[in-house]
């Protein structure tokens, strides 16, 4: 068996003037799960402000990598970063779906995430 339908999705680096940075982060989920995503929009949501503090204003978030794997799977859960809508995204690791609204996540603690941005 091979790998098939290999594309770039998003490229960022490719040239001195257009760097990538990459910062693992630390954080805790909260007890009420908004649909469809935590908003991370630049300027307007507050969990990018809190996130900010951390990576520095005004860097795009190219991709997100989970890292606590073991820990965090044991809650059943999987994290993503959905470029398009500029969201952190949680998934029930074992339907695949994501969790509903106003879930109780806030014992989800010290989830690292490998953070790409430019």
């Amino acid at each position: 068996m091979t790998l098939a339908n290999i594309s770039a999705v998003a490229a960022a680096g490719n040239a001195p003037g257009d760097p990538v940075y990459t910062q693992v982060v630390e954080l805790d989920l909260d007890a009420s799960y908004p649909a469809n995503g935590y908003p991370m929009v630049e300027g307007t949501d507050a969990d990018r402000t809190a996130l900010n503090v951390v990576i520095g204003k005004g860097k795009t978030v190219l991709a997100v990598v989970q890292q606590t794997q073991h820990a965090i799977a044991a809650k059943g859960i999987t994290v993503t970063w959905d470029f398009a809508n500029t969201k952190l995204r949680v998934w029930d690791a074992a339907t695949g779906l994501e969790i509903a609204g106003a879930v109780d996540l806030s014992s989800v603690t010290d989830l690292q995430l490998l953070v790409f941005m430019k």
